[in-house]
């Protein structure tokens, strides 16, 4: 769940969240020791529900990590579900989408 929160933070704001240029031992240190930093302006664009999505994968304490079933039950997650599946849906209705397509991201080859 580690490393789903460090992939989270990396896509959401295209920089890892405990880097160092010039020391691996700098980054352990961050990892250890330092609060999961947000200092990037993207951060004050995305929802509180991401943010509070990342910092519970990146939970210091292992026993308070999200666990998977967790994740899949998480506001954020849901809300792009949700608005993911609606979009999909409401494009389905003008185009001739099949209804593996309508629950999928795989798309059809056009003929």
């Amino acid at each position: 769940m580690w490393s789903v929160g460090i992939i989270t933070y990396l896509l959401l704001c295209g920089c890892l969240p405990f880097d160092d240029e010039k020391s691996e031992r700098e980054i352990a240190r961050q990892t250890i020791h330092d609060p999961v930093p947000y200092h990037s302006s993207i951060w004050k664009k995305l929802s509180p529900e991401a943010k509070l999505f990342v910092d519970n994968l990146l939970s210091k304490d292992p026993k308070k990590r999200m666990l998977i079933k967790d994740v899949l039950e998480h506001a954020w997650i849901q809300k792009q579900t949700k608005n993911r599946m609606t979009e999909i849906r409401r494009n389905s209705k003008e185009k001739n989408v099949s209804t593996f397509q309508m629950y999928t991201t795989v798309e059809e080859k056009e003929k």
